[in-house]
């Protein structure tokens, strides 16, 4: 059925092409004719004077003049090609008026000579228009010839069975499969690394909240006072902010935003604040963007130099709204930790993970590139379809230098 409509297509667009090369040469025959048309003006009359003809006063046409000052024959011809006949008197009038000319048999031969001359001009014309047609017949004939050729391959291509392969299971495509390369592909160096451990494993519900998997940050570049560090942690567990506190130490301020916290604003430790607060796509009650965030603590247009997330789904909320920053924190922000949580990879599963691929190829556009990357080993599973081990949980640190 496809082919068919390909064909279908192909054919209307051969037709319009035709149709368009013919009407656009007719235009061109039309507009650039050697034949010129001649518009008949109003002729004036004047009276014959008495003493060249005895008879009634006699009125006729003025002919045309020549450029030699006279009337000619010629002129008089094609007054004599009109329908009305002329008579003698007036021609004998016509020869008075200009002195000297041509006899009335010379004036019928040159009507006769014009007229001959009218029909060969057809004839040439019709012999042109026959060529024009034969060109068009020949052109139109290889176009046919052309696409029955080009309509006989493409069916011939679709219907071999090297042309596609069928993939090993149709529900997951080649680009899932490059998302998971993705994040474990390191593009960047570092020379300066440090990894910060969290707090010891702990069951129940907070296990997955916690940041127990540790934080691995690039020193290269980093400075070490708390005007001109900054550190924005978003969706970590009041009870797990080891890596903050380490931070604080060091000489970067610390800000923490999470509404994981019965605590309001305070301050933790050495350059290490608390914000109850949500970080959204959009501004409400409790509810922050990374500029808004940025307003409250008059950091635009600063640089961020480390920018981190914990909890399931803020990695994807953050980079909206990195991306999204009517400040350019896509170019103030040095580095991005994202703790990313992804589903299993099955056919339930394929539009979430294909929207978390285009996410992070953002990152790169921007150009941030992979410093960093551990799977979490608790969360591995083994795929079939891709003959590998893959995981939910990948720590990932992408740096813009």
């Amino acid at each position: 059925m496809s082919a068919f409509l390909e064909y279908r297509f192909f054919w209307r667009e051969v037709v319009a092409a035709v149709d368009a090369v013919i009407f656009t040469d007719i235009y061109k025959l039309m507009l650039f004719s050697p034949v010129q048309l001649e518009l008949p003006t109003q002729p004036e009359t004047y009276p014959v004077s008495s003493d060249v003809s005895s008879g009634p006063e006699v009125h006729m046409s003025a002919p045309t003049p020549c450029l030699q000052g006279r009337y000619c024959g010629s002129c008089l011809a094609a007054v004599a090609a009109e329908e009305e006949p002329i008579s003698s008197d007036a021609a004998a009038a016509a020869v008075m008026l200009r002195g000297e000319g041509a006899t009335f048999d010379e004036l019928k031969w040159e009507k006769e000579d014009s007229l001959a001359n009218g029909a060969r001009g057809k004839r040439s014309s019709s012999r042109s228009n026959a060529k024009h047609r034969a060109v068009f017949a020949v052109l139109f004939c290889l176009l046919l010839a052309y696409s029955a050729y080009a309509t006989l391959l493409l069916y011939s291509y679709s219907r071999s069975p090297d042309a596609a392969p069928q993939p090993r299971a149709p529900y997951i495509p080649n680009d899932i499969e490059e998302l998971f390369d993705f994040v474990t592909s390191v593009k960047a160096s570092c020379h300066k690394p440090l990894t910060v451990d969290g707090s010891a494993y702990r069951e129940g519900e907070n296990r997955s909240l916690s940041g127990h998997e540790g934080t691995y940050i690039c020193l290269d570049g980093l400075p070490k006072t708390p005007d001109t560090c900054r550190l924005y942690a978003f969706g970590v567990n009041r009870e797990d902010i080891k890596f903050e506190m380490e931070m604080g130490k060091r000489g970067c301020r610390a800000h923490i935003i999470t509404p994981l916290t019965e605590y309001s604003y305070s301050k933790l430790g050495v350059n290490t604040y608390l914000y109850p607060l949500q970080l959204t796509n959009a501004t409400g009650l409790g509810f922050y963007t990374l500029d808004s965030f940025m307003n409250l603590l008059n950091h635009m247009w600063k640089p961020i130099h480390y920018v981190k997330t914990t909890l399931a789904g803020t990695e994807w909320t953050l980079l909206f709204n990195l991306f999204t920053s009517s400040y350019q924190a896509y170019f103030n922000v040095k580095q991005v930790r994202l703790l990313l949580h992804l589903p299993p990879a099955t056919d339930e599963n394929l539009q979430r993970l294909t929207d978390m691929y285009r996410m992070l190829i953002g990152l790169e556009y921007y150009g941030f590139k992979l410093v960093y990357s551990r799977p979490l080993p608790d969360t591995q599973y083994y795929h079939a379809y891709f003959e590998r081990h893959l995981y939910t949980k990948y720590e990932t640190v992408w740096i813009r230098r």
